[in-house]
């Protein structure tokens, strides 16, 4: 199995190194697409104070600056992130999208030779219809590098239903999930916990009903408690009672979804442009005629041996074309998971995946029947991998300018452009000029606070990053160091604030002991006449708080893998 495994590996980075080796023509080249380049902020703040002995709480680029760890899409809370710290924040992204593919394949491979019982064969061919289909490429392809979480999706299915046998990989399933939210994925996390629960509905083993629910239920709650560091900022934050339209693809939709190779034209729909990387799930003709082949001739026994898992997948491509209602209220967050429904595709191709896995699996041993066999999965193979290598040739395609680093930290007016691609590229280069904080928020993000004020608004007068309430009240200086740190040196003759223009969040502390108070929507604090030295950090408890939850879980998890200790006779 020891060799099986290593075979398997070098065989899964050749093909991920293929998909994926337009990226690495112009390794600084940024994307056009979608949300990365705010996503590589993320990443480079992260990795600063990581680097700096501090785990990342202010992002003070983005959104007139904001919470980073308890933003829902931030990504350092996961192993992948970590190629950050020797490699610049560009670099380890593209090898992070290689690392996806790779560990896709191997865990659904993994996955199908351990829970499905499948030859090598058919677990090869399970693998690549999951890894390399559209679903994984296209997400990431179009920027939305949250979709990095897709690493740790076969795992967590793994695990699952290993725990329905030993309840000591009960702790390593929340994990994996606690990684898919750690990688700024949500979504993921609770679809693999929707298409499990509807499995576990099931009998899959001889377990009672009520055993699976608990142990499900067990996943759940080692999830919480292990994403706790990131999960508790977050919930204080999600304060705004708003909700968006979401959009459903006709079933119209379904031949372009699966057969539609090397799509990345937006869908228009009621004025809206949307990015076709929502839809994809390319399987290609032959993968798909495999499919129905199996499924009309093999149908009873696959029926038999895999009920539970089709039905899962069926529910889950009836769940991809259902518009659901997207509710006002708090509730609206949970509901937003589901608001472009396509987005579970993935569980409905690991239906298609199984049923030509067992197909390819029932292929006699003949010669002849090898070689055929063999050209099958070969043909998916080359489809699927070139596919993935067209979309990945228009991702990473734009050169930076000529950087010229300010020495002034205040708000950009040039973001704000109609062009969605100009948008976000904007955010991405303003940060390594450091010409200060773009206003590209998220819904949830703006709460019941308003934006920093915007110093190049003419509605505003300018008065800098950090100034007296009162003009007259004082002199005022200050530094900020790579901690978002404000070190504010007043000389102050009559009483006022000081005000810092980000926007306040709960969780802001002064070195003076004085309280930091939201001041419309911005950082103020009361300093009295005399001289001042203080300190602003972003220090809320809710972080430490999580952190401490989180390791107890780790402690507990742990717990449950430590050897027992022999009795002697």
């Amino acid at each position: 199995m020891r060799k099986e495994f290593v075979v398997i590996s070098f065989v899964g980075l050749l093909l991920a190194g293929i998909a994926t080796a337009s990226l690495y023509d112009h390794p600084n080249y940024i994307s056009n697409h979608g949300d990365v380049n705010r996503g590589l902020i993320y990443n480079a703040i992260a990795k600063r104070d990581i680097l700096s002995g501090h785990l990342p709480a202010w992002n003070q680029y983005v959104c007139g600056g904001m919470p980073l760890i308890g933003d829902l899409e931030s990504w350092f809370l996961h192993p992948i992130f970590f190629l950050t710290i020797p490699f610049s924040e560009v670099l380890a992204m593209k090898i992070a999208y290689t690392l996806v593919l790779l560990s896709s394949f191997i865990g659904f491979y993994v996955f199908a030779r351990i829970i499905l019982k499948f030859k090598i064969a058919g677990a090869v061919l399970f693998a690549i219809i999951l890894a390399f289909s559209g679903y994984v490429s296209a997400h990431l392809a179009e920027g939305y590098y949250v979709w990095v979480a897709s690493a740790y999706v076969p795992w967590f299915l793994l695990f699952a239903m290993l725990a329905l046998k030993n309840l000591k990989f009960i702790p390593l399933a929340g994990l994996m999930l606690a990684f898919m939210f750690g990688a700024g994925s949500m979504h993921l996390a609770v679809y693999s916990m929707l298409f499990m629960g509807i499995m576990y509905a099931f009998p899959i083993v001889k377990n009672k009903f009520f055993r699976r629910v608990a142990i499900w239920m067990a996943m759940g709650i080692f999830f919480i408690i292990l994403s706790a560091a990131k999960l508790l900022p977050a919930l204080s934050l999600l304060t705004a009672i708003s909700s968006r339209e979401g959009f459903a693809p006709a079933l119209t939709m379904l031949p372009e979804i699966l057969f539609g190779r090397g799509l990345l034209g937006p869908v228009i729909s009621a004025g809206q442009t949307i990015r076709w990387g929502e839809f994809d799930a390319y399987i290609g003709v032959v993968a798909g005629v495999l499919t129905l082949f199996g499924a009309f001739m093999l149908r009873k026994k696959i029926w038999q041996e895999y009920r539970s898992f089709l039905v899962a997948s069926i529910v889950m491509a009836i769940i991809a074309f259902l518009p659901l209602p997207i509710t006002h209220g708090f509730i609206s967050h949970i509901f937003d998971l589901f608001r472009m429904p396509s987005r579970v595709l993935l569980f409905s191709v690991f239906g298609i995946a199984l049923v030509a896995g067992y197909t390819i699996d029932t292929i006699s041993s003949s010669r002849i029947k090898i070689g055929i066999k063999s050209l099958i999965i070969f043909v998916i193979t080359l489809d699927l991998v070139s596919n993935d290598a067209t979309l990945f040739s228009r991702t990473f395609t734009v050169p930076l300018p000529e950087m010229h680093t300010e020495t002034t930290f205040r708000r950009v007016s040039h973001a704000y452009t109609s062009g969605d691609e100009a948008y976000y590229r904007a955010v991405y280069i303003d940060y390594l000029e450091n010409r200060g904080t773009n206003d590209v928020c998220r819904f949830y993000q703006m709460g019941p606070y308003s934006r920093a004020i915007d110093e190049t608004d003419p509605r505003y007068i300018s008065r800098g990053e950090v100034y007296a309430d009162d003009a007259n009240a004082g002199t005022i200086s200050y530094s900020m160091n790579a901690r978002s740190e404000y070190s504010i040196h007043a000389n102050i003759q009559s009483a006022t604030r000081v005000i810092i223009n980000q926007n306040y969040y709960p969780g802001w502390t002064a070195s003076s002991g004085g309280a930091v108070e939201n001041y419309h929507g911005v950082i103020a604090i009361p300093v009295a006449v005399g001289i001042h030295d203080i300190t602003l950090r972003y220090n809320p408890n809710t972080v430490y708080w999580g952190v401490v939850i989180s390791l107890i879980g780790c402690l507990v998890g742990g717990m449950l893998w430590w050897p027992k200790k022999r009795q002697l006779n």
